[in-house]
């Protein structure tokens, strides 16, 4: 399986800022799938204009994957996913109503402009497969509203934060516990694994 510098050498234009950009995504996206539901995949432009490189998957811990294969180094042409060319042309998250359907699994896809200064130099696609899909708790809507703001937040530019990463290898996920506070520092939610 290549890696993300290899794909990003060999297919697109991006610099090494850029791959330091993409990295510290990737150190945190687990948290992302989790509170989404949802399988990450991260999608190069290639220099060429011609279609998209598959550079990254991610599968949530917190529900059943969209995504029976893995999909890193594969090539998708433009026009074949109308979503990811929507959020590289329109510079925003696109999505559609109905879901794609494989292998007898209905699943809805997004499509999320990774934006660094300015330009936009990927693109996410969220995957939720809708089996997995029910009324949701309390606790699933904090996560699916986190959720929702980290994504706006990569599609501005303002997520990952810049700087040095810790060693992720230990460290906690979504479920054993959450808190979410807004921007004052107030408790909105804490999930029940957090309080105790």
């Amino acid at each position: 399986m290549p890696s993300l510098p290899e794909l990003v050498r060999d297919h697109t234009d991006l610099g090494p800022d850029d791959i330091t950009w993409l990295g510290l995504l990737q150190a945190d996206w687990q948290i992302i799938a989790d509170l989404s539901f949802a399988d990450l995949v991260l999608w190069l432009p290639d220099r060429e204009g011609t279609g998209y490189w598959a550079a990254g998957q991610m599968r949530p811990t917190t529900g059943p994957t969209a995504l029976v294969d893995d999909v890193v180094g594969s090539f998708v042409a433009t026009g074949r996913r109308s979503l990811l060319d929507a959020a590289l042309r329109d510079g925003r998250i696109a999505r559609e109503g109905d879901p794609e359907w494989r292998d007898d699994v209905p699943v809805r896809v997004e499509a999320i402009p990774v934006r660094r200064d300015g330009r936009i130099i990927a693109l996410v696609a969220r995957n939720t497969n809708l089996h997995g899909v029910r009324t949701p708790s309390r606790l699933e809507l904090s996560y699916l509203q986190t959720a929702s703001e980290l994504t706006q937040m990569i599609a501005h530019g303002t997520f990952p934060f810049p700087g040095q990463r810790s060693d992720h290898a230990d460290s906690p996920r979504v479920g054993d516990g959450f808190v979410r506070v807004d921007a004052t520092g107030k408790v909105t939610y804490a999930s029940p694994n957090a309080m105790s």
